[in-house]
């Protein structure tokens, strides 16, 4: 009920409105709901009397004989007036007043599933709970759901008014000053365990355990919950024809050579990828590099790197980082890192990524941060798994670099001039039909299967090694490395040999020079200026370090904290192949010997 307020007049009052005999000012709606008849039947002449202008339900709900039916607590969200007038020819016209009250409207969402989710300390997201799924929404996405639910749940003639009220007051109703007073609450998601990995369709849970793969229901979830789009846009079937995937084949061919079959290291990456488990004993980056040649110089790519991380997107949720341009010191690098991402890849780094800042990434946890909001960091269990492609040597170094990083050799099969649409006569993904998806979806089970029993399973590293260690080292040093340890890497037991690392100024006998004075002295006069004034001996340390890494052999094994060995103040070098002797029997990499049970004799 508003003023009554008539005509104004030149002098900027108002008068009554024709036929109200109420003053100024006072509470009267007879001009506000005729002003609400007359924009909506312009053309018929109205009469307003003003004992028919009274409200006949203040606080009644708008309702018809439709909207009636529907039941449900919506009913009683909005308050609204109803007021008859009668026109010349005696009809009686019905609109209706409507206001929309702040209070019931933050109940109604509270009751349909709307909450605040505490990510981090005093960091809130709005969501959306429905049967254990949850929605990440904003403000604009909650002014939609209202919007329209008005429109699908109530009548024409109501939800028009309804919508007016609702755009007369959006700016307040769908403000984040009043949208925060909606309550927080706790949510726990759901997580793989050690022995289970599990994928989430419309119809249920695709579950695999190292002895089975079957269907469940999200029943079984209890109170748990998973994010919205941890739930696949299809439906799992028992019953899909066992034939091989595209997929399936284009990981055979990417992961087979003349010299070996790494078919099975590629599988259980896959697994490891997939599964949303936190194990802080493996820790592992998987890269995805080039075995052809010209790595260093020419990267030629194309080899299917892409694609293969690109299918396992299609049942994890990935953050993709550009690798070329990605810099650690930008405080936003990581801004498009969601709070339910599952993989975070940086896409053909370049060759001075510093693999060092992205293992304490990974051991610390990733952080992200958008602009112009403040930064958080994910909990240890959902911190996202790494993944990476190269076309060139990745840097790094010692036991963190090879306890950290998981490398993935691809073949030579596709490159630039042979695709894998030549090879498979349609583009992967988007020209795929059901039957293809479902081969897709069970054979990415079957490789969570395989790592599920088996781990981890590394291939031969050799090559890739060898070419590590020509990429950083000089082929002189690496020719002198090759002499000195020569004794070492044919012995058939375990021994160690001991060098000086530099002689001292004291020092002048030749018989008796160090590494740095040996490696020095074979080279030309322009190469050993060089080294002499660039000479570091922490570098030459390092250089050497690599090198024995490349060939297996352990440096300074017996040093002290520090790694160093000094005897009577002179540093030594001690080189050592016990590893080669006392390393653990490798894991036989055979795809046949390391099979899993297939889906139609796991399940039943």
């Amino acid at each position: 009920n508003r003023p009554c307020r008539g005509p104004r007049s030149k002098a900027g009052t108002t008068s009554p409105a024709p036929g109200c005999s109420r003053p100024r000012r006072r509470a009267c709606g007879c001009h506000a709901w005729a002003g609400s008849i007359i924009r909506s039947v312009p053309s018929w002449p109205i009469t307003i009397r003003r004992h028919q202008m009274q409200p006949a339900c203040c606080a009644a709900t708008a309702s018809s004989p439709s909207s009636s039916q529907r039941g449900g607590p919506w009913q009683t969200q909005i308050v609204a007036g109803r007021a008859g007038l009668e026109s010349d020819d005696g009809d009686i016209i019905t609109t209706f007043i409507c206001k929309i009250d702040s209070v019931k409207l933050i109940n109604f969402l509270i009751y349909i599933g709307f909450a605040k989710y505490e990510f981090a300390e005093n960091m809130f997201k709005y969501i959306r709970v429905v049967d254990n799924v949850v929605k990440e929404e904003t403000e604009e996405t909650i002014q939609g759901f209202v919007f329209h639910f008005v429109r699908t749940k109530l009548d024409e003639e109501t939800s028009y008014d309804v919508e007016g009220a609702l755009m007369s007051g959006v700016t307040k109703l769908f403000s984040n000053v009043l949208l925060r007073s909606i309550p927080t609450k706790k949510i726990r998601f759901y997580s793989d365990t050690k022995d289970s990995c599990c994928d989430f369709f419309k119809n249920g849970i695709l579950k695999t355990t190292p002895n089975e793969i079957k269907i469940t229901q999200y029943s079984e979830l209890g109170e748990t919950n998973i994010w919205a789009n941890q739930v696949l846009d299809s439906e799992i079937r028992m019953d899909h024809d066992g034939e091989a995937s595209d997929f399936e084949k284009f990981v055979e061919m990417i992961s087979r050579d003349e010299s070996s079959d790494r078919r099975i290291c590629f599988e259980t990456a896959i697994g490891y990828l997939r599964h949303n488990f936190y194990n802080p004993s493996i820790l592992k980056a998987i890269a995805c590099i080039d075995s052809g040649n010209g790595l260093e110089e020419n990267p030629h790519g194309r080899s299917g790197k892409g694609l293969l991380i690109n299918g396992i997107s299609k049942t994890r949720k990935l953050a993709l980082i550009d690798g070329k341009n990605f810099d650690p010191q930008d405080r936003f690098s990581f801004q498009n890192v969601e709070l339910d991402t599952q993989i975070i890849f940086f896409d053909d780094v370049h060759k001075r990524f510093d693999m060092e800042y992205l293992f304490s990434q990974m051991t610390e946890r990733y952080s992200s941060q958008e602009k112009n909001k403040k930064r958080f960091q994910f909990q240890r269990e959902s911190n996202p798994k790494t993944a990476i492609t190269s076309n060139y040597i990745l840097k790094g170094d010692g036991e963190s670099y090879q306890d950290r990083i998981f490398i993935l050799m691809f073949s030579n099969h596709f490159n630039k001039d042979h695709k894998p649409e030549a090879e498979f006569g349609r583009f992967f993904f988007y020209q795929w039909n059901d039957e293809e998806w479902q081969r897709f979806y069970w054979y990415c089970a079957l490789c969570s299967q395989k790592y599920l029993r088996h781990g981890l399973v590394e291939g031969d590293m050799s090559e890739y090694m060898k070419r590590r260690k020509k990429a950083q080292l000089d082929e002189e040093l690496i020719d002198f490395f090759d002499e000195i340890t020569l004794e070492l890497r044919a012995a058939d037991e375990s021994k160690n040999i001991r060098f000086k690392l530099q002689i001292g100024s004291h020092e002048s006998d030749i018989d008796n020079l160090g590494l740095v004075e040996l490696y020095s002295s074979r080279l030309n006069q322009q190469k050993k200026a060089k080294f002499d004034k660039e000479y570091k001996p922490g570098r030459f340390k390092t250089m050497i370090s690599t090198y024995c890494t490349a060939e297996g052999l352990t440096l300074n094994r017996s040093g002290a904290t520090d790694g160093r060995i000094r005897i009577n103040g002179i540093e030594f070098i001690e080189i050592d192949n016990y590893s080669k002797f006392c390393a653990s029997p490798k894991v036989q990499t055979s795809p046949k010997q390391l099979d899993c049970v297939s889906p139609a004799t796991s399940t039943k």
